[in-house]
């Protein structure tokens, strides 16, 4: 790339030729180069030779065209100049051609020609710009190199197929705060996104130039769900442990119910429900029967469409121990009419001795024991009776 240069025809009889030289400046506003370019002669200045058809054509456009005869003395005594403006590219980008003809010692043909073709210096269009990545709800400073104090920019963010202006008439740097509540809808499933800021560069209401560049928007870690509701109630099928109103191993179910919401846009995708080995996958509710003892600490657990979690714990619940009762030991012997042991005697005392479980004190046992009845007299035998319950807690 250049903002000068030169053509040179070749030399009629190795003597005289022509040759085009040129300087550029740029117009950065309007995108195009002022061209100043000089046609002169060449060669020794001791030859003059009859010369016409002086044609010079350049990007296209001749800018010079010399039909008449007349003597051309060589070494730059003969020359013409001029000035062209040449209009650069949308992207600042231009290449152009220059082509020198003439009939030096020849009437009508040119014997004479030169042709180049030159790329100008790219003329800055779009102004370039750091972007950092931006946390919503944190602010972050878009810095801009611009190539004409002139320029103006307008700043947009572009978000899947969505664009949204953030800024206009932005001169060198902008400090951008993405507000939480808006862009947090349009980010709804993820804790973060890969956007691109867009960067428009103006020359008044021209604009001259466009510029992207990636950067990754995040979610603040602080923006989680949260479990705005969580209760727990034991339900009991049997009607004694209902009238005892606990939680009993072996009978009690667990019925809970949540409520939990999202945060900025999220939504609430799935609940994890866990007690006394019992878990569940939904908001609501109930349990298979207990089968642990002691404290059981209900939980919930909330997750959202980005994947961030909220938990709740409920109060503690005391599940009481049970099991069947069983009879400890029996036993039965011949006693006196008052209940003392003897073998000879006429009465039988029979004694038991049973086990059952507490229940925190709401439990209690009746022990009974019987005897065959028979109408043989000799069967008939007068029986006592006494027994225990040992309660296990």
């Amino acid at each position: 790339m250049a903002l000068q240069g030169a053509v040179s025809t070749n030399k009629y009889d190795d003597k005289v030729g022509l040759t085009c030289t040129w300087t550029a400046t740029q117009d950065l506003i309007a995108n195009k180069s002022i061209l100043t370019w000089t046609l002169a002669s060449d060669g020794s200045p001791y030859y003059t030779y009859v010369t016409g058809n002086v044609k010079l054509e350049i990007n296209g456009e001749m800018v010079l065209d010399i039909f008449p005869r007349f003597d051309m003395q060589g070494g730059g005594y003969w020359s013409r100049t001029g000035t062209l403006e040449i209009p650069h590219n949308s992207d600042g980008s231009k290449t152009f051609t220059i082509n020198v003809s003439a009939g030096i010692w020849y009437y009508t043909s040119s014997n004479c020609t030169g042709t180049g073709t030159f790329t100008l210096d790219q003329i800055p269009r779009a102004s370039s710009a750091t972007v950092p990545n931006f946390t919503m709800g944190t602010g972050g400073t878009v810095s801009i190199t611009r190539a004409s104090t002139g320029f103006t920019h307008k700043l947009s963010v572009k978000l899947g197929s969505n664009t949204y202006e953030i800024a206009s008439g932005v001169e060198t740097s902008y400090k951008w705060t993405p507000d939480l509540d808006e862009w947090g809808l349009r980010i709804p499933d993820a804790s973060s996104a890969v956007c691109t800021m867009i960067l428009d560069t103006y020359s008044g209401n021209t604009k001259i130039g466009t510029a992207s560049y990636p950067f990754t928007l995040y979610v603040p870690t602080s923006a989680v769900p949260s479990v705005s509701s969580f209760s727990v109630s034991i339900v009991n099928d049997n009607p004694v442990v209902q009238i005892w109103g606990v939680a009993v191993k072996g009978y009690t179910k667990l019925a809970w119910s949540a409520n939990a919401d999202g945060a900025y846009g999220s939504t609430i995708k799935k609940y994890a429900f866990s007690a006394g080995g019992q878990t569940g996958d939904a908001a609501s509710g109930t349990t298979g029967i207990i089968q642990t003892v002691g404290g059981v600490t209900p939980s919930i657990k909330a997750t959202d469409s980005r994947g961030r979690t909220a938990s709740k714990s409920a109060d503690a619940i005391e599940v009481y121990d049970y099991a069947a009762p069983n009879v400890a030991n029996a036993a039965a012997y011949r006693c006196d009419e008052n209940g003392n042991a003897n073998e000879a005697g006429t009465h039988v005392r029979i004694t038991l001795t049973a086990n059952i479980s507490a229940v925190g004190g709401r439990n209690s046992a009746t022990l009974q024991s019987s005897s065959p009845k028979t109408t043989s007299r000799r069967c008939c035998i007068p029986c006592f009776c006494s027994s225990s319950a040992i309660l296990n807690t």
